[in-house]
């Protein structure tokens, strides 16, 4: 008999009401959730889909496998990640910029990140960064500093009214962003990972790759 014809080790009776609700449980089709059709995840199919995610967010691909949007607001999630990878870009185009030049008045700052985050937190340099992001950041949420505390109206994630190029401002180029943005913080990861292994900068990783021995 099937597994499902008994209930607490006792065997159903065939015809009863019980045994009809059980067998229909286990006859239940795949991709079916409480006989109601499961939407699936479409970066993910064997998974179903975030609920609280949709398609009209930007960079959308229904990747949540651990769920963290059924605990955090989506829109909090969504423009951390856009700040991260805006971030990532502009750290992936210094490091390949700062190979070939520097401004003179870094002339002589190392360029490997790690002995150059020590060089600039001992200058200044990090300090200064630091306030103009945070007083950045306090501004754009008006205050607030926990996504259980923050509002949307009036605003939507990311954007903070910055556009001197007028580029277009609508989903594609969002998803563009979002997509970029992702790229770069594996590729920023990438480098990083290459400089402490080799010791090298990126573009003399590519020229002279070595194997490490």
């Amino acid at each position: 008999m099937f597994p499902c014809a008994f209930v607490a080790g006792v065997p159903l009776k065939a015809g009863t009401s019980m045994a009809r609700g059980a067998r229909a449980m286990c006859t239940r089709r795949p991709g079916t959730m409480s006989g109601l059709r499961m939407e699936q995840s479409p970066a993910l199919p064997f998974l179903s889909k975030p609920p609280n995610l949709q398609p009209d967010m930007p960079g959308y691909r229904g990747f949540d496998p651990l769920r963290l949007t059924d605990y955090c607001e989506p829109n909090w999630m969504l423009e951390g990640e856009a700040k991260n990878g805006r971030v990532a870009m502009l750290a992936c185009a210094h490091f390949f910029v700062t190979e070939f030049y520097q401004f003179p008045f870094f002339q002589g700052a190392p360029k490997l990140a790690a002995q150059a985050h020590d060089y600039f937190v001992h200058s200044g340099a990090m300090i200064q960064i630091l306030i103009a992001i945070g007083l950045t950041e306090i501004l754009s949420y008006r205050g607030k500093f926990t996504y259980s505390d923050m509002t949307w109206e009036g605003r939507k994630p990311a954007e903070l009214g910055f556009n001197p190029l007028n580029l277009p401002n609508d989903k594609a180029m969002k998803d563009r962003e979002i997509n970029n943005g992702r790229l770069a913080m594996l590729g920023f990861a990438g480098i990083m990972h290459g400089e402490f292994l080799n010791g090298k900068m990126p573009f003399e990783q590519i020229m002279n790759f070595q194997p490490l021995q």
